[in-house]
């Protein structure tokens, strides 16, 4: 028989003298919550306000610092030019970091503003006082696909649970937990699982098409170069496409930029570019990036096709 631990039974000793009391606490820890949440909102509205002034003043400056470079070129007055080259660098670089900020607060607003959209459907006031059952059903038992089970999963479970649910055909489990998300709503567990599932179909789709493009029928061997894998992971980032399912009004319809693929690639594309031809240089970036969002969705989707080429390698493969 399981022993529970002392802290439960305590709790659960404790829990008769509180039961009346718990409907109202839950509804007030919620009201409080919510109205957190609301103040966040207003903050995050006045930095995005305050953000697209800022961007507006850099974007000024950047064309005064243009228009001076191309005067000083017209008068061929080389210090001049090295002057206006040095503004534009600077205007280009506080612009870029504004930029980013930017799309981080809209993501946040995104994030806030999903759950605040639900906030109706999200309340504890009818919380029942009691409830007879006779065993204590751990989520993780729950039916694959089910809400409970997906919003207790780690990324690890979500990960088997998508590969299992679909006989372990990866563009079907990539398929499959890609509609968990837009059923049950995106998470940070599920984000990353995702992330890491498509990495691994990178991965194994670049290692596929080098092989056929050499493979000569013979049974020798095929020798893979990693710069295919950097080569796949560039095109996968690069250009961008209406992520999840099809945009179904491409002329309507822009593409969305605070979508969390769309910030993960261009994280990714961030950091490929500061560590040019050097993966393991760009997973380190993503490791120390502070974005808890896009960096950790980048940095799994990297661990995906790392996974793959460290496959090969240890079936001697590679």
């Amino acid at each position: 028989m399981m022993t529970l631990p002392k802290w439960v039974r305590v709790v659960l000793i404790f829990l008769p003298c509180f039961v009346l009391l718990a409907p109202q606490t839950i509804a007030g820890d919620e009201a409080l919550l919510i109205q957190e949440l609301e103040q966040h909102r207003h903050q995050i509205l006045s930095r995005i306000e305050e953000l697209k002034g800022l961007k507006t003043q850099s974007e000024r400056s950047l064309n005064r610092a243009k228009a001076v470079h191309g005067q000083a070129k017209n008068l061929n007055d080389e210090a001049a030019l090295q002057v206006a080259r040095q503004a534009i660098s600077k205007a280009t670089a506080a612009l870029d970091d504004i930029r980013n900020e930017l799309q981080t607060e809209r993501g946040n607003l995104v994030r806030i503003n999903h759950f605040l959209d639900r906030k109706e459907k999200i309340s504890f006031s009818n919380l029942k006082t009691r409830v007879l059952v006779k065993k204590v059903p751990n989520p993780m038992q729950m039916p694959r696909g089910s809400w409970l089970r997906y919003v207790e999963a780690d990324r690890a479970a979500l990960i088997l649970d998508a590969l299992e649910e679909k006989n372990g055909d990866l563009d079907g489990a990539i398929d499959y937990l890609d509609r968990q998300i837009i059923k049950f709503g995106g998470n940070r567990n599920s984000e990353s699982a995702l992330s890491y599932l498509e990495g691994l179909r990178t991965s194994y789709i670049a290692a596929n098409a080098e092989y056929r493009r050499q493979n000569k029928g013979d049974g020798a061997p095929v020798s893979i170069e990693s710069k295919s894998l950097m080569d796949a992971i560039l095109r996968e980032s690069g250009p961008y496409e209406w992520p999840g399912p099809k945009n179904p009004n491409p002329g309507d319809k822009p593409l969305n930029r605070d979508d969390w693929r769309i910030q993960r690639a261009e994280k990714m594309l961030s950091a490929l570019g500061e560590t040019p031809n050097d993966l393991g240089k760009t997973y380190q970036s993503l490791e120390d990036d502070r974005d808890i969002f896009a960096a950790a969705n980048a940095k799994n989707y990297l661990k995906g096709a790392f996974a793959y080429w460290d496959y090969l390698s240890v079936t001697g493969e590679k």
